[in-house]
């Protein structure tokens, strides 16, 4: 799928949670949709792709009003750093990274030491994994946030 679908089926992912919060009832659970095939976090110059869809949808969530923070959990191999660089200033985003980080594994960055900064201060979290990890290891560590 190209960049642009994916970054347009985030966008429609987003729209839908937008008009199903118009829609809901009050008090029920907030909606959740998920772009299986999105998730381009690395866009940024040392990245693989040039449109960070999930820095879109995000922004687009936010700027209609409906949510005041969004929750951005990204799990796969990479560290997710071109959302955490988008949002590392913001208190209105929180960002949670689990991906491998070992000597010599491109990109190098995504520590534990990388918690945000100014109104973003602790609204940053990587959780840097070591190859090998088990399902009951990430388990633990995921109930531990």
């Amino acid at each position: 799928m190209p960049t642009c679908s994916r970054a347009a089926a985030t966008l429609t992912a987003v729209d839908a949670i937008l008009y199903l919060l118009q829609s809901q009832e009050v008090g029920r659970a907030p909606p959740v949709a998920i772009n299986l095939n999105g998730g381009r976090h690395h866009a940024q110059a040392s990245g693989f792709s040039y449109v960070n869809d999930v820095v879109l949808g995000v922004q687009r969530l936010l700027s209609k009003g409906k949510m005041k923070r969004v929750l951005v959990v990204d799990i796969d191999v990479h560290h997710g750093d071109g959302t955490q660089e988008a949002f590392y200033y913001s208190e209105k985003v929180t960002t949670v990274s689990f991906h491998l980080h070992e000597p010599g594994f491109f990109f190098g960055t995504g520590t534990d030491t990388e918690i945000g900064a100014e109104r973003g201060k602790y609204d940053n979290f990587n959780v840097p994994l070591q190859r090998g990890i088990t399902d009951e290891q990430l388990h633990g560590v995921s109930s531990a946030l």
